[in-house]
């Protein structure tokens, strides 16, 4: 659910902002770059990667940074590469190789 530039995530009847981002299409970069990159936006968190899926979860320490960050990024290269940048429905507490998995059938079927 979004508001303004601001996404929640609902469940369980809370409310809580979202101040993590997908990134996609890496390409064989590390944690440091890309959290070096995403530092520009703001303070970056933490930065969780899967290099198998060569993508990302990066959560910064305000829902303003990540809404800039995704903002800034769309359609923009990284360290010469191309990369997506979505909006994360998931924070980093879970994440996994298992909650990839799931982060990535909910991206397919809300590009749909």
């Amino acid at each position: 659910m979004s508001v303004g530039m601001f996404v929640f995530q609902v469940g369980f009847g809370k409310v809580s902002p979202i101040n993590t981002i997908w990134v996609g299409g890496l390409n064989g970069l590390n944690d440091q770059q890309i959290e070096r990159h995403f530092s520009r936006y703001g303070r970056v968190t933490r930065v969780v990667v899967n290099r198998a899926k060569e993508q990302s979860l990066v959560s910064f320490d305000s829902v303003e940074s990540a809404s800039i960050a995704q903002g800034e990024m769309k359609g923009r290269s990284m360290f010469g590469r191309r990369v997506r940048v979505r909006r994360s429905s998931f924070t980093h507490k879970t994440v996994n190789h298992f909650t990839f998995f799931l982060i990535n059938i909910r991206l397919k079927k809300a590009s749909r």
